[in-house]
């Protein structure tokens, strides 16, 4: 049984095996096949491989010539058909050890661009930095101020602004006016205005806001006013005929009024380059006038057609007892106050000029008398017409109201020129009284008595009107010392809307104006 198990192992007979000569050639041709081996060279990492492929390309027909019909178009070839034979061999070509065919090339790795891949999980115990072998991406460059541009060029060299309040001779060079930058409603309250670059000077104006230089915060003006009025129609109050024939002589009619001295002082308080605030009073001025016409009751004597006498329609003694043989008269006052607050703001400033609006509140007073008198005395002093009539009206005129106005300066090295225009509408309390209780109308006949018929009068009336003002002033400043200045001007006063005293005669009325100008001069101080 052994021996059967033996030779399946091995199937060589052990007489064979233990022959030298074949042990011998077993040798040799083992060594043999190595060296063989040995001489074959393994292919090299990357090298092309060719290896043998059954497939065969489909046959290829030949192109159809150009303008031949096209081959009908089958869908499946028929089952009958024989499968196409094989053709010759076609080699498929691969790289050892290299990339698939046709595989696109990878991208180089970029250690700047991408961060390095890192498993997950929490860091090993004990491991302190970053991970071994791990590129460090650097920090993003901070945030760093756009680039600012360059400022451009004026078209010309701005004109300087000289300030009037700079010491007379200082050397200290004259301020330049600056705009300044107009930023969007949702920057205004966030940061301070940027200042810029000055602007083409021949352009005016070339800003809405502009800065000023520092001035004095305090200042006052005194000055003496002369204010002329106007000459009203009030038409005529009466008149002087010659009895017999009837012939006008002589007429009464308000005369014209002289220039009335007053005064003005102004304090501004100066916020800043833009704001200021003034309060302004002028008034104290009082205007009057007077006039009479005389009669002649021994005319008749020298011409032998009857005297001369004064009438008046405005008179109750023409009616009930005659014409005064004596005198007829007027006597006509009035007084003006003004006081106002405002607000003054700066709008433009280029070239040494500057513009700025007003808005204040403005109260203005005016008073007025008026008193016309008829007298009759005749040349007998016992005849029985001996008597006067004395009518009195007086009107108070209080206006309360808002105005607006503008100004305009021009400033030189120390001379400055101003003109201001001011509007206002305002309401007009009014006040009007009527009299004649101060009438002695009694016949001088030895036996007295009043004379019938006359009726005395005491009337009043208030009343609230619409009345207005219109403002117009030039002012020149010349600046003698850093706080001191002289100054002169010109202002004009137009208010309508009035109640005055002489047409209150007939009836109440308030609808008349008054025109008021003059020259002023005076001192301003400033601190």
């Amino acid at each position: 049984m052994d021996r059967h198990v033996s030779n399946v192992v091995t199937p060589f007979p052990d007489s064979l095996l233990a022959k030298a000569p074949v042990q011998k050639f077993i040798a040799r041709t083992a060594g043999l096949a190595c060296a063989a081996l040995l001489t074959i060279s393994a292919p090299a990492w990357g090298q092309p491989l060719v290896f043998p492929s059954a497939v065969q390309p489909p046959p290829q027909a030949p192109p159809t010539p150009y303008g031949a019909a096209p081959a009908p178009y089958t869908s499946l070839p028929a089952a009958s058909a024989p499968p196409p034979a094989p053709g010759p061999f076609v080699p498929i070509s691969g790289t050892y050890g290299g990339p698939p065919p046709n595989a696109p090339t990878p991208p180089a790795y970029n250690a700047q661009g991408s961060a390095p891949w890192s498993a997950p999980g929490p860091a090993p115990y004990g491991v302190t930095g970053p991970a071994p072998n791990a590129t460090q991406v650097p920090p993003p460059a901070p945030n760093t101020a756009p680039p600012a541009y360059a400022t451009p060029a004026p078209y010309s060299n701005p004109v300087p602004f000289t300030s009037p309040y700079a010491r007379p001779g200082s050397s200290v060079p004259a301020a330049t006016f600056y705009q300044q930058a107009q930023a969007p409603a949702y920057q205004q309250f966030q940061a301070p205005p940027a200042v810029m670059p000055p602007e083409d000077p021949n352009l005016l104006p070339p800003s809405t806001i502009a800065l000023l230089p520092p001035g004095p915060t305090w200042k006052i003006d005194a000055d003496a006013l002369w204010l002329q009025r106007n000459t009203s129609n009030f038409g005529s109050l009466g008149e002087t005929i010659l009895y017999n024939p009837v012939t006008a002589v002589n007429q009464l009619n308000v005369g014209g009024f002289g220039m009335a001295p007053g005064m003005r002082l102004q304090l501004t308080y100066r916020l800043d380059g833009f704001e200021s605030w003034e309060a302004i009073y002028f008034g104290l001025n009082q205007w009057t006038s007077a006039s009479t016409i005389y009669g002649d009751a021994d005319v008749h004597v020298d011409y032998n057609n009857g005297p001369i006498v004064a009438t008046s329609p405005y008179t109750q003694s023409d009616i009930l007892v005659g014409p005064f043989s004596g005198s007829m008269s007027y006597a006509y006052s009035s007084s003006l106050n003004n006081a106002e607050v405002n607000q003054r703001i700066l709008r433009v400033a280029a070239n040494n000029w500057t513009i700025d609006t007003l808005v204040g509140f403005r109260f203005v007073e005016w008073n007025e008398r008026f008193q016309l008198n008829g007298v009759n005395n005749p040349a007998d002093p016992y005849a029985p017409y001996s008597y006067f009539e004395n009518i009195a009206t007086s009107t108070h005129n209080t206006l309360l109201g808002a105005q607006v106005g503008y100004g305009v300066r021009r400033n030189w090295e120390r001379l400055a020129v101003q003109f201001n225009s001011k509007a206002a509408l305002m309401g007009n309390i009014v006040n009007q009284t009527y009299n004649n209780l101060n009438s002695s109308l009694y016949l001088n006949n030895g036996f007295g008595g009043a004379v019938y018929g006359f009726q005395p009068v005491a009337a009043s009336s208030t009343t609230l009107g619409v009345a207005g003002v219109l403002d117009f002033s030039a002012m020149a400043t010349y600046q003698v010392t850093p706080h001191f200045s002289v100054r002169g001007g010109y202002q004009l006063l137009y208010i309508p809307g009035l109640a005055l005293a002489p047409s209150q005669l007939a009836s109440f009325n308030h609808n008349q104006g008054v025109l008021l100008q003059g020259p002023s001069a005076g001192l301003a101080a400033q601190w």
